[in-house]
């Protein structure tokens, strides 16, 4: 049942399992089961990645994906923020078909971030199909058919079929696939960039004192009078967020995927990263997202991060390459340069919870 309106919550991991409880409709009860040579293949690859046990629990395995990516995040925050931070929040995955990503604050002053469990699996299979569509022959696995007669059309129409399904029923159902080593290795390394900007958004969220502003809120009383923010209602909300968001996520990763060791961000490449953002953009995209007076689109969202930190001639060129597609490879055949020097200064100066 949900805690009634009068819970006080005595720390924010409290309120976060307060908050499962409320969103509870678990995706066991409708995620396909893998067969048993699926299966038999993930196992091989958990012993052979090192990964450690394999964890049969969703919300279990799902909730160690998401604490960890805050582990890495929290790591590139500045200490003043990490400072505000500390002790007031709690980050985790909830087990429900309704919602993807959210964040609230209770009362208290006790803010969760919560990450649909749907979304991880959706997003863990687009990423292989997405790969797999690049070149068929890094398909290892797959419960549609012989893996060599499988082809990048075939791949292109299942990524509509599971995007379309998620978008009616929030189920992430679809071919059920494992890649060889190579495209195991450009698939996690996608996948982990999306995962880490949504997340990263929702911290943007937070550093923005958006859960502050009455008008981007609603109080639900089934959680103690708690705030929740209205996804996706007010442009310049999402706006802010987005450009909070990547600048985390690109500290995220030249430091932690990348290895840089330049103190200088701005001068590092962002080709690699910035395509990933915008395969997950053109997913936003297919997932229903669309231009309307309560939110943007996705394009536009886009195009808006490529016009704060790379300059208005980087963010042409890409709101054009969606005409002309020729003009996506000008975008990409020399180094992407933050046009921003002051990306840094924004993160540090972000208004303080």
């Amino acid at each position: 049942m949900p805690p009634e309106p009068s819970t006080i919550y005595s720390s924010a991991d409290e309120f976060l399992n307060h908050l499962r409880l409320a969103h509870k409709k678990s995706i066991t009860l409708i995620q396909s089961n893998p067969n048993k040579e699926f299966q038999k293949i993930l196992e091989e690859k958990v012993a052979q990645y090192g990964l450690g046990k394999l964890d049969n629990s969703t919300i279990s395995s799902h909730n160690y994906i998401v604490s960890e990516l805050w582990k890495s995040i929290k790591d590139i925050l500045p200490d003043e923020i990490l400072n505000n931070l500390d002790g007031v929040i709690a980050v985790g995955a909830i087990d429900n078909m309704a919602v993807n990503a959210f964040c609230s604050k209770s009362s208290e002053g006790y803010i969760a971030v919560a990450i649909n469990t749907g979304l991880i699996a959706l997003l863990n299979k687009l990423s292989k199909i997405t790969i797999a569509t690049l070149d068929p022959s890094f398909i290892r696995y797959c419960n549609r058919g012989l893996e060599s007669e499988i082809s990048s059309k075939d791949l292109i129409t299942w990524k509509l079929e599971v995007c379309e399904h998620y978008r009616q029923t929030g189920h992430p159902l679809g071919p059920q696939i494992h890649l060889h080593k190579n495209g195991d290795v450009l698939h996690a390394r996608q996948l982990h960039v999306w995962e880490t900007y949504v997340l990263c958004h929702e911290i943007g969220h937070i550093l923005c004192n958006h859960l502050d502003n009455k008008s981007f809120i609603f109080n639900n009383p089934s959680l103690g009078m708690a705030s929740t923010l209205i996804e996706n209602r007010f442009h310049q909300m999402e706006s802010e967020a987005d450009l909070i968001g990547y600048i985390l996520l690109r500290k995220f990763f030249h430091k932690k995927l990348s290895g840089s060791t330049s103190n200088q961000m701005e001068k590092v490449d962002d080709r690699e990263l910035f395509s990933h953002l915008i395969s997950l953009f053109d997913l936003f995209y297919l997932l229903g997202a669309s231009q309307s007076k309560s939110h943007p689109h996705p394009l536009d969202r886009l195009c808006d991060i490529a016009l704060n930190v790379y300059g208005k001639q980087v963010e042409q060129i890409l709101f054009n390459s969606y005409e002309n597609h020729e003009l996506l490879a000008e975008l990409f055949e020399k180094p992407l340069i933050a046009a921003n020097s002051n990306l840094n200064e924004i993160l540090s100066n972000a208004p303080r919870v």
